[in-house]
């Protein structure tokens, strides 16, 4: 019998959470499609990171349900949803002494990707993202918004059902922060995966409208 592909990428019901013994999400429902591209708003400790990292699982302990593609969240294997999820940070997170490909390559290797495929990927992605002639760089030579593109490319490598985005462009100026959301849109449309990116940017949500949650103490509300 064949199966269906669950059409919601994101479903949460009820969720709880608290850190350092503070409530930080209260019951919040959230829902993302596949190949959707939402926006996740609020003020600086109203939850929107916690929020992720129980999606991405670098947090564990919360109450009620998450599922990630039509399976509990807890069920998924971890190597399996580093294959599902990709993760874009606001600080970039590269490692200074490797090379632009080498941040690039150690995704693929988590990912279990085959070399050969890793670098096939990597350098069409850095090609697509104008930066296909600095893959022996390093990050410190880079501008910030070169560094979050080539984060956007590890986050991508495989060719990930969901990507979440923390603040992606929150160390960037006004002028780079629009191109590299720009290119996460049409990135996503290309690739047709869903998308979750936290801004506080009006400006950004602005110029590249789409559907946004906004999150307030500890609850998540359709605007």
């Amino acid at each position: 019998m064949a199966t269906t592909m669950a059409t919601t990428m994101i479903r949460i019901e009820g969720l709880c959470a608290s850190c350092g013994g503070r409530s930080v999400l209260d019951d919040v429902h959230f829902r993302l499609e596949r190949g959707e591209f939402a926006y996740l708003r609020g003020r600086s400790g109203s939850g929107k990171s916690t929020l992720l990292k129980l999606l991405y699982r670098e947090l564990s302990e919360f109450e009620g349900a998450i599922e990630v593609a039509g399976r509990r969240l807890r069920d998924i294997p971890r190597h399996e949803l580093r294959r599902m999820i990709g993760v874009v940070f606001q600080s970039f997170e590269l490692l200074e002494g490797k090379t632009v490909y080498e941040n690039i390559a150690m995704a693929g290797d988590v990912r279990g990707m085959p070399r050969g495929r890793i670098r096939e990927e990597a350098m069409k992605l850095l090609g697509r993202v104008s930066l296909d002639g600095r893959a022996n760089d390093y990050p410190a030579q880079l501008s910030g918004g070169e560094q979050q593109r080539v984060a956007i490319v590890r986050a991508l490598l495989g060719k990930p059902e969901l990507l979440l985005a923390d603040e992606p462009t929150g160390n960037l100026d006004s002028e780079t922060a629009a191109e590299v959301l720009g290119l996460l849109r049409e990135l996503q449309r290309e690739q047709g995966m869903a998308m979750l990116v936290v801004t506080h940017s009006q400006e950004l949500i602005d110029r590249y409208p789409a559907t946004v949650w906004e999150m307030a103490e500890g609850k998540v509300r359709r605007r």
